[in-house]
This record gives structure tokens, sequence and C-alpha cells, in this order.
């Protein structure tokens, strides 16, 4: 699995936006469905699934925080036909006029019916995903760019499909867009949109906590926000790309332990995973 995540939070219809997309996307795939007890929000549930080429995990948790359009999932299409089709199964409301023709630089920004927006564009080459989300910045992403870049030891420095409005970047193998001036009027970004990055030990786990995370009372259960608001969980990789299937009952003790820490310890909770086998 890739080590970028994207994590959507329900207050409790999480399941009911996976079969949306399920019947959607003739590409969705379930990888895993916990039930969780005992936490703040008292029983939550927590999905994993895949679009195309993009992981995601969604949570039902109580409504504490709501989805807004400062995150996209850009859709790249392969023809005209794709993109009608695809606007019509995911348009709910519109947020910016749609265009004469589908083809990039041209793009529809839509919102889906359980409240995330979606960039739908025509290129005739080979994009770099299927779907690939974006961040959406009132003016410049330029300070955001050069940090995620550095955070991420991206060296890749290419412009992104020839288009002012939008860069991009790679995390480890995950492409990532940023964007200036798209959305009017500006929203600001929301912990019910955030990333999941998977870590390989507790020395890059520790590494976030030294200038990327800038709120140290809003670090808690591996959450941490950015500079710019972007809120990202930092978390062990075998919690979502175990070679084992974690069952049930483990991962309520995870979870339970991972409750009680600030910044997740990487040996404790990978003994505690590989106990039950």
């Amino acid at each position: 699995m890739k080590r970028l995540l994207f994590h959507l939070w329900y207050d409790n219809d999480a399941r009911e936006a996976v079969q949306f997309y399920s019947t959607v996307f003739k590409n969705c795939q379930l990888r895993h469905h916990y039930m969780l007890e005992d936490t703040p929000s008292g029983q939550v549930e927590l999905i994993g699934f895949t679009l195309e080429d993009l992981a995601l995990e969604a949570l039902n948790a109580g409504p504490f925080f709501q989805r807004n359009p400062s995150i996209s999932l850009t859709l790249f299409c392969q023809n005209e036909q794709e993109c009608t089709q695809y606007l019509h199964g995911l348009t709910h409301k519109i947020l910016r006029p749609l265009p004469a023709s589908f083809i990039w630089p041209n793009f529809a920004l839509v919102e889906d019916r359980f409240g995330l927006s979606w960039i739908l564009s025509i290129y005739p080459e080979k994009a770099p995903g299927k779907i690939i989300p974006c961040l959406h910045f009132p003016r410049d992403y330029t300070q955001a760019l050069l940090q995620y870049r550095q955070m991420f030891q991206d060296d890749r420095k290419e412009p992104f499909l020839g288009h002012d409005l939008f860069s991009m970047l790679w995390i480890q193998e995950s492409p990532l867009l940023l964007s200036k001036g798209v959305l009017e009027p500006e929203v600001s970004f929301t912990p019910a949109l955030s990333f999941i990055y998977l870590c390989q030990n507790q020395q890059e786990i520790d590494s976030f906590y030294h200038g990327f995370s800038t709120d140290p009372s809003g670090e808690q259960c591996g959450w941490i926000l950015d500079r710019f608001g972007v809120s990202w969980q930092i978390v062990p990789d075998f919690l979502f790309d175990h070679p084992l299937v974690i069952d049930p009952f483990t991962y309520q003790k995870l979870n339970q332990k991972i409750l009680s820490m600030k910044r997740l310890e990487y040996d404790s909770l990978f003994k505690l995973a590989c106990h039950s086998h």
C-alpha cells in the first residue's frame, strides 16, 4: 500500500457514503471494517476502502467536524463520455460554472451529496493518477509546496500539466495537488478532511514533531496540524498496511492504547499488533 491515505470524518453516514461511491466507481474495494468501542465519541466505525488508485479511510465519529471544499478529489477522465458519466453520478451541487469543454486545463468543480468536492477534467495523456487529492489555497501555495517537498523529500520539481493554477508534488509514490484561487469564496481547511501518513519507524514519526506540527495543544492520538491548517495523522505503517490482518479484538486494544498517546509509539503498538498472531 502507498504511504499516504485520505481520511474522511463523518457524523454517522460513512457506511452510506462508501456504498454510494461503490455505485459510482467500478473500481471500489473494501479493505477493512472495524467497530471500535469506548472512544471519546462512543462507538465509532472505521471503513478502509480504495477508489481506483487512491486509498481512503472513512470514520463515523460524531458531528464534531464538517466537510467542506478545502480539499477536493481530482478525477481525470479519458474522454467526454466518461467525464459526463462521473459528473452525473457525483454532482449534488455545482461549485464553479461548468466549462464548455472538460479537456484540461478546463475542469468542473462539484460537490457530492456527502459534502466531498470533486474536480473533473479530461487529460488526453496518462495522468499521474486517476484520483488525486487537491488542497485549495486562496492566493498562493508556494510556501506550502516548499515545506511539503522538504518534509517528504520530494525533489521532482516538475510543473503540473501546464496549468498555472495548480502544482504537484509527490509524497513517496502518491501525487498531491495544490491549487490557488480556485475556490470563491475561500474556505479554511478542516479536520473532517485529513491525510494519514504511514511511518516505518519511530524516528520517522518523531520527525513530524520538529517544525512540521505547529499546534502542540492539538497533538493527540497521532493527529497534528501544520502551519497552513491542514490536519495529518502520523501513524505506524502496520496499522493500515499489516502483512497479517489485525483481528477486531486486537484492533480494539490498539485503539485504546492509541487514545492514551499524543505521539504514537511505534514499538509498543507493534508488539501489541503482533501479539494476536
